[in-house]
């Protein structure tokens, strides 16, 4: 097998890992969305962020 067929080879199988991996997250985040009762990521405002009140202290 040439070098070149090799590289395609991985470029290929990496591409299609890139491609689930994205479908993976968007599942996620339109589940994250459903659950939290928004219809899209503009929807959020800072009402959905819980801040530990010692959130940064030193």
């Amino acid at each position: 097998m040439s070098k070149g067929a090799v590289i395609a080879m991985t470029y290929s199988v990496a591409k299609a890992g890139v491609a689930q991996a994205l479908e993976i997250l968007r599942a996620d985040v339109k589940r994250t969305l459903r659950l939290l009762g928004c219809a899209s990521i503009a929807a959020l405002d800072r009402s959905y962020v819980s801040v530990p009140p010692n959130w940064g202290a030193s």
